[in-house]
């Protein structure tokens, strides 16, 4: 057994002295040019011996070396030192293709402590510390700028923060630990007006942004792989719109966005996309909740889309669907709250709508409810005020469960389109989607709403959002567009409202398909060349825009 022992060892030393043929490639961000790259093989004893390669244009190097124990580091002057395989020592022998990289660009600067001034692009910051921006002072960051935090550090503004990036150009806020995970770092925490955050990206904090009396904006920002909340507010009434948050999976009482202030002020929370999380898409508890797509908010625990637990937002247009409740409402607070639900789609949900307790003003009036395994819920003795003029159709267990209002549900006459209706004028019957939320054509939800709020049921196409490279992009709409036969297959009619027009079409992921000028009053395209999948149409005339959604098979 020891001679064979001594041979089995003999063999590993002799392998790893052999030579090794190493090739890759190494790139520049935001470069075409990536010649200049240094790949360094430095030796961590041993056979091995230190040696290193320059990259061409394309990237591309090669190599022979004796084989061994290396470290590699891919080094240029204005780029960040990139180390392979996270900085751990790996035994080179033979021959190796090895994994790409690519360098960002910036000099690293340490920070921590007091910060204000300009923080510029051709820097790459590095957090060691928590930082302060003081009453009275700013911080302003270039954009494309990465903030890379080394701990447990928290980005506490007293003064301004103005991080200010554009959709091609985002700053980025993330952990710099070689593994990443959610709660790597505090997040940024907001205790002053003055602040702004535009086309951000914040990811593994343990909370994104957390504002207390604080009313600055927060737009077209991606939050992900976060421990706790997205987005945080209380004493505050801020425009959170147009962000995309999702994958925070790490507890169930996480969140996309929170809003716990119930006083004076209008807070708007309008076109977020909220997905994969586990506790709440939204939570709001005042203002205005409009314009956003909810899903996959999943957790056995809570998995809720919208929680009203206290307070009397207006929940207003919003598309929730494949989470345990589409809105949940209820709590031990007396007197009641007054919510309003209107215009909403909740598909393939749990429960569409669940009412708990204490929530006998709650209006809801004007929504879809299908797919769901119950529809409307109540699980406590009070009753809401108005449920009326919904559709609530094919939903598995029941489209009503133990809801105290005598006859809902039960058809009793017909409404102007001479569709049956029971006494509150609600619905039961296929909504006839293009595609879900959009209403197809005949669709009997079409004039059949509380003209209140809208004369159609459901989700306002007049008010959508348009996915565009990730982030949405919102504008509301005072043209008609109608897109037909839907599906469709190739040639499709598109009917407007109006004359000379400017027709944009993207694909699914927010890509610019083609553009048409001129368009008529109503004008046949040929999309034939395309391929299947879904498509977006907007229509621009003037300062105004319309909005219709194709499938094409």
């Amino acid at each position: 057994m020891i001679k064979q022992l001594t041979f089995l060892t003999a063999g590993f030393f002799a392998a790893l002295t052999a030579s090794a043929q190493l090739s890759g490639t190494a790139l520049l961000q935001g470069q075409s040019d990536h010649s200049g790259i240094k790949v360094k093989f430095i030796s961590q004893g041993g056979t091995a011996v230190t040696d290193s390669a320059f990259t061409t244009s394309a990237g591309n190097f090669s190599i022979n070396i004796t084989g061994g124990l290396y470290k590699v580091v891919y080094t240029k002057t204005g780029y960040l030192d990139m180390n392979y395989n996270g900085g751990v020592s790996t035994v080179l022998t033979n021959t190796v293709a090895m994994t790409s990289v690519t360098l960002s660009s910036g000099n690293p600067v340490s920070v921590s402590g007091t910060v204000t001034g300009n923080w510029t692009n051709n820097n790459t910051y590095f957090v060691n510390g928590n930082l302060t921006i003081p009453t009275g002072q700013t911080l302003t960051i270039q954009p494309g700028t990465q903030v890379r935090v080394n701990g447990n550090y928290t980005i506490n503004v007293n003064g301004a923060l103005i991080a200010q990036g554009t959709q091609v150009a985002p700053i980025l806020f993330t952990s710099n630990m070689p593994a990443p995970t959610p709660g790597d770092w505090g997040g940024l925490r907001v205790n002053a007006n003055g602040s702004i955050f535009k086309y951000c990206i914040i990811e593994y904090s343990f909370e994104g942004i957390w504002m207390e009396n604080s009313n600055s904006p927060i737009t077209y920002c991606e939050l992900r792989h976060f421990y706790s909340y997205g987005i945080y507010f209380n004493g505050s009434f801020p425009n959170v719109s147009n962000n995309w948050i999702h994958d925070f999976k790490a507890i169930d009482a996480s969140a996309g966005i929170v809003n716990d202030w119930n006083g004076t002020g209008t807070c708007t929370i309008s076109c977020n996309r909220i997905h994969d999380g586990n506790g709440y898409g939204i939570r709001p508890a005042a203002g205005y909740v409009y314009n956003n797509e909810i899903y996959n908010i999943t957790d056995p625990n809570r998995g809720r889309g919208i929680e009203i637990s206290y307070g009397s937002p207006k929940i207003t247009n919003n598309y929730v669907h494949d989470c345990r409740q589409g809105v949940m409402l209820g709590n031990s607070v007396n007197p009641a709250p007054n919510p309003t639900i209107t215009n909403n789609c909740f598909i393939n949900n749990l429960q569409g709508i669940w009412f708990t307790s204490f929530y006998a003003n709650a209006t809801v009036v004007n929504n879809i409810i299908t797919g769901n395994d119950l529809g409307i819920y109540q699980s406590s003795q009070t009753t809401p005020s108005d449920i009326s003029y919904n559709l609530v159709w094919n939903n598995t267990t029941a489209n009503y469960k133990d809801v105290q209002i005598v006859g809902i549900g039960q058809p009793v006459a017909t409404n102007s389109n001479g569709d049956p209706v029971d006494s509150y004028f609600n619905l039961s019957q296929d909504p006839l989607f293009s595609a879900a939320p959009f209403l197809g054509p005949g669709s009997p939800c079409i004039n059949a709403g509380k003209s209140i709020y809208s004369s159609d049921i459901g989700f306002k196409p007049a008010a959508s959002c348009v996915l565009i490279n990730g982030m949405n992009e919102n504008e509301m709409t005072t043209e008609s567009l109608i897109v037909y036969p839907n599906p469709g297959t190739g040639k499709i009619n598109v009917r407007t409202g109006n004359r000379n027009n400017f027709l944009v079409c993207y694909n699914a992921i927010g890509q610019k398909i083609f553009e048409k000028e001129n368009v008529t009053e109503e004008e046949i395209v040929d999309i034939s060349h395309l391929p299947k999948g879904v498509y977006f149409f907007n229509l621009k005339s003037g300062n105004s825009i319309a909005r219709g959604k194709l499938i094409l098979n």
